[in-house]
């Protein structure tokens, strides 16, 4: 195993088509403009071998909204001119995080060759509950993980989670 350091926006120091999976686990997080998050996907792309596998993961917008809510927050960043009619985080540098709705992902996904495998919500609710959680017995976390897994990957409650992994393949013909 290899791991590099780098721009996630620029990876010409590595060799196209080489890796059979590639981790794009935090950059699209920091990224506040299409452009980059493009350049990122991109790259992400561009290195993974034809059918390789990319993980690519971003904070859902709107779990993010009932947090500030919860947290009464919410009447702060509105007065601040931080939020969007809808209610949408503006892509803010000085906010730290960039937040992502899946209408966007599967927007910037449009550009590219690949094959979505999986769309997983990874963490779903387990933000606004994480004590209770801690003091489950093994068997109802067994079964808590249980549900976890049954609930993260259905289009209908994957919006429900903090942070979004979209799993996908390079197409077998790109090169």
């Amino acid at each position: 195993m290899r791991i590099f350091k780098g721009n996630a926006v620029d990876l010409r120091f590595l060799h196209s088509n080489t890796y059979d999976i590639v981790l794009l686990l935090g950059p699209m997080y920091h990224l506040f403009n299409k452009a980059d998050k493009l350049n990122a996907l991109a790259e992400a792309i561009r290195v993974a071998k034809p059918n390789g596998v990319i993980f690519a993961a971003y904070c859902n917008n709107d779990t993010t909204i009932y947090n500030l809510f919860v947290q009464h927050q919410i009447q702060a960043y509105a007065e601040s001119n931080r939020l969007t009619q809808d209610f949408h985080m503006k892509p803010l540098p000085e906010l730290v995080f960039s937040l992502s709705r899946k209408a966007e992902i599967d927007s910037l996904m449009q550009s590219f060759s690949v094959r979505r495998l999986h769309f997983v919500g990874t963490d779903m609710l387990s933000e606004f509950f994480g004590d209770i959680i801690d003091g489950f017995s093994d068997a109802e976390f067994e079964l808590y993980m249980q549900y976890h897994f049954q609930m993260c990957e259905r289009a209908d409650c994957v919006g429900m989670s903090f942070h979004f992994l979209d799993i996908f393949q390079k197409d077998s013909n790109t090169i």
